[in-house]
């Protein structure tokens, strides 16, 4: 079973000195696009009174929750056709899903756009239960209809398959040919980056 992480929960946490930090929890985990580590919680650097004393503190801890709930509404995903899988050797242009998925957007240029998609995985026997979670990222040209899977979160042959993600944009052919998979793997999104800048 595949989920779509859309659970954005506002939580408190009690902290020293009477205060309380707000933090989003999400679920299922989500990897960190600048650390690429996995995380439910994201702390937002907020902190209210634990037990306000007066009609300031009460109206401090109303605007400071009203402030966490508006940032909890902006983490958005935007629902896109996207295919069902990478591409590969043998199947080099997968078919997209039949309706939309939430992907994340993590960048924004004027030509194409990158995205994650959180997935999780949940397996279950009369003897065993694994679970797993891991992420795709996905990049979409302004001019196309589907988004296009170009890395796993763990994926062997990661050059083999850009050159085929790749192929029908000519500009990449030489990035992709020189590219060093260590520094792409910390940062994904900056072969996007590159991307945006050579279709202008």
């Amino acid at each position: 079973m595949a989920l779509t992480c859309t659970n954005v929960t506002l939580r408190k946490r009690v902290i020293s000195n009477g205060r309380i930090s707000l933090y989003l929890d999400y679920y299922p985990a989500i990897r960190n696009p600048n650390t690429m580590k996995m995380s439910r919680r994201e702390y937002l650097g907020i902190y209210i009174y634990a037990n306000p004393r007066n009609e300031i503190e009460r109206n401090f801890n109303n605007d400071m929750l009203d402030k966490a709930e508006a940032i909890r509404c902006m983490i958005k995903f935007v629902p896109l056709m996207a295919q069902k899988s990478l591409p590969s050797v043998w199947n080099k242009n997968p078919k997209p899903y039949k309706t939309p998925i939430f992907l994340k957007p993590v960048y924004e240029g004027e030509n194409v756009s990158a995205y994650i998609h959180y997935i999780s995985t949940i397996t279950n026997t009369k003897t065993l239960h694994l679970e797993g979670t891991n992420y795709v990222f996905y990049f979409k040209v302004k001019n196309e209809d589907v988004a296009k899977g170009y890395c796993m979160g763990s994926s062997i042959g990661a050059k083999m398959l850009l050159k085929i993600v790749f192929k029908p944009y000519p500009v990449m052919k030489e990035t992709v040919s020189n590219l060093d998979t260590k520094e792409f793997y910390k940062d994904p999104i900056s072969l996007i980056r590159t991307f945006d800048s050579l279709l202008k």
